[in-house]
């Protein structure tokens, strides 16, 4: 009797490691952007996956302590082998061995993974005093997790929002109180420079060449500062300038920038569509929010797309789900566009951060085409071939919302100011692998999208513009500053890493 409580104890701990452990930790992480209601639909999934399965197992083998250790090497590998295959490419030294030796290297990842618990399976059966000591240890480890993780999650739920907001919400919504014209900031995460889309075999001059007819002045060979959007985005807040990458969003709350345009009566309007950015920007902004139901889509999209069933999921929603992304954007950035009717034609900052042409990769090269779902990885001249497909439907979608904001501002006499920007290249890779692949080169890792709408007295002093130097340009133009222009440097991922 002894014996069978023990072992169901046992079994207690391998379904909550293999049912509850991540789904928790994504709670912790995301909410209040992972619900509830999405941590409790994913639990009672993977339960019931783990319930079905073992009692099958068990209907044939019994009660067997070699069963549940193979039971913690499957949800394992369930959850994590992607993440370990992603970790190898992220390794500069692992490039070319992967490039050349392993191209389907998440696969072989797996496949690894499942000689190793084949021979652990073998061995168990052998020796009941392993088996009992590997349970014992996976057992504890589980309930340490499990402990951490609730604390993190309650902390989350019940103390973060209130504590980490070192800026009433009102401040940053406020009437605008100043005669200053609206400002539009549309960055568009990872789009590419013109010269980049040329490393990648693609042409984006016909759409700078739209946006020239339109009155921007473009900027094909700009570049950001870092390769990654946190250091980024909080750099362009403030002034060029990255001294230590904050924790939560107190890079966008304490930044120089939206201090600067607080300071001078204009009132703030943040758009976020994607639970991801909160972690920049914070949670008390005013965001156009979709359906409950696509907010569980995506959060149990984001959750599965990093497990062995991320082919199935594409088999059986990708299409549907790229459809149903394209069609949220366009409502999001329609509404960004609205800001003038509801706020007035002067005094304000609508900043949009959409996440595209980022991956997934939603968009298909023509307006008529099916709708692709990839987050491709690889630098084939497939995934190349995706990834541009993507940043032309993203511009075919911008363009023209760029074109009716401008349209609303016909008859006002007191024009707007739009920028278009990326906030890094297109393609992700560490800054140690440039020049190991043809595609990997610093326009298509640093190169950035940069195109401003400004009065034309501005156009002179505007030509030499780098990326670095936006607001410092802006501030000095529109507010009469003087800062000082800095040389635009590209920045490693290890001054990244120095930063946090």
């Amino acid at each position: 009797m002894d014996a069978k409580k023990h072992f169901w104890v046992d079994y207690l701990a391998c379904l909550i490691f293999g049912a509850v452990i991540v789904p928790l930790y994504r709670l912790g992480h995301d909410f209040p952007h992972v619900s509830m209601t999405a941590f409790f639909l994913l639990v009672a999934l993977c339960s019931i996956v783990h319930i079905v399965s073992s009692g099958f197992v068990m209907a044939f083998c019994g009660f067997r302590r070699w069963m549940l250790v193979l039971f913690y090497f499957a949800w394992g590998c369930f959850w994590f082998s992607l993440d370990v295959s992603v970790w190898l490419r992220k390794q500069s030294w692992m490039e070319p061995v992967v490039r050349n030796v392993f191209p389907y290297r998440y696969w072989c990842v797996l496949g690894v993974c499942l000689v190793f618990l084949s021979f652990v399976v073998f061995y168990m059966r052998r020796s009941s005093w392993i088996c009992l000591r590997v349970n014992n240890f996976f057992k504890k480890c589980t309930f340490i997790l499990l402990l951490i993780l609730s604390l993190n999650a309650l902390y989350m739920i019940f103390m973060a929002p209130s504590s980490l907001c070192t800026m009433p919400v009102h401040s940053l919504s406020s009437i605008a109180s100043n005669k200053y014209p609206n400002i539009y900031h549309v960055l568009l995460d990872a789009h590419v420079s013109q010269k980049g889309a040329e490393v990648l075999g693609g042409d984006l001059k016909p759409f700078y060449e739209k946006l020239e007819a339109l009155g921007f002045v473009t900027y094909p060979e700009s570049r950001a500062q870092f390769p990654n959007t946190l250091s980024s985005v909080v750099s362009m807040f403030n002034f060029g300038i990255l001294q230590k990458v904050p924790q939560w969003y107190r890079g966008f709350l304490d930044s120089s920038v939206l201090k600067g345009l607080l300071d001078r009566g204009y009132g703030v309007r943040l758009y976020l569509h994607h639970q991801g950015l909160y972690g920049i920007y914070g949670h008390s902004f005013e965001s156009f929010r979709g359906s409950s139901i696509l907010k569980q889509i995506i959060t149990l999209r984001s959750v599965l797309d990093r497990t062995i069933l991320r082919k199935f999921f594409r088999w059986c929603f990708g299409r549907k789900f790229a459809e149903v992304s394209r069609a949220y954007y366009a409502s999001f950035l329609e509404a960004f566009a609205k800001g003038k009717l509801y706020y007035g034609n002067t005094g304000n900052f609508f900043y949009v951060h959409l996440l595209a042409p980022h991956e997934p990769y939603v968009f298909a090269k023509e307006r008529m085409e099916v709708p692709t779902y990839n987050t491709a990885v690889d630098l084939s001249e497939k995934d190349v071939s995706i990834v541009m497909d993507n940043v032309y439907g993203v511009d075919r979608l911008v363009l023209p919302i760029v074109e009716g904001i401008l349209l609303q501002y016909k008859d006002v006499p007191v024009k707007p100011i739009i920028i278009l920007h990326g906030d890094h290249g297109i393609v992700r890779r560490p800054t140690k692998t440039i020049g190991l692949s043809p595609y990997v080169t610093e326009d298509t890792v640093y190169g950035n999208l940069l195109a401003i709408y400004m009065p034309r007295e501005w156009g002179k002093d505007a030509k030499d513009l780098k990326f670095i130097n936006l607001y410092r340009f802006i501030f000095n133009h529109l507010f009469g500053q003087d800062y000082e222009y800095l040389q635009n440097v590209c920045f490693s991922d290890e001054y990244f890493e120095q930063s946090k």
